[in-house]
């Protein structure tokens, strides 16, 4: 069971300060809550991915894009 410590404590395995979570087997969870050593936590909620759009074959909306020459009309190339 997932607790958030409200006070610190260790143990041969591991140190835990005030505001840590850690997972401890269920009943030394219980008796660290009931004791007022620790609150449990909520299971985190599950993420759900989502898959993305792909746009690449859709057609683009609004005005179309003028096909003329992207040269200047100069011939420079647009250098300057």
């Amino acid at each position: 069971m997932l607790v958030k410590m409200l006070v610190g404590i260790s143990g041969p395995f591991y140190t835990l300060d005030p505001g840590d979570e850690f997972h401890f087997p269920d009943d030394e969870a219980a008796r660290l809550v009931e004791a007022g050593f620790a609150v449990a936590v909520a299971a985190p909620a599950r993420v759900v991915e989502t898959a993305a759009v792909n746009t690449a074959g859709l057609e683009r909306r609004g005005r179309p894009r003028k096909q003329d020459d992207v040269v200047s009309g100069d011939g420079n190339g647009g250098a300057g």
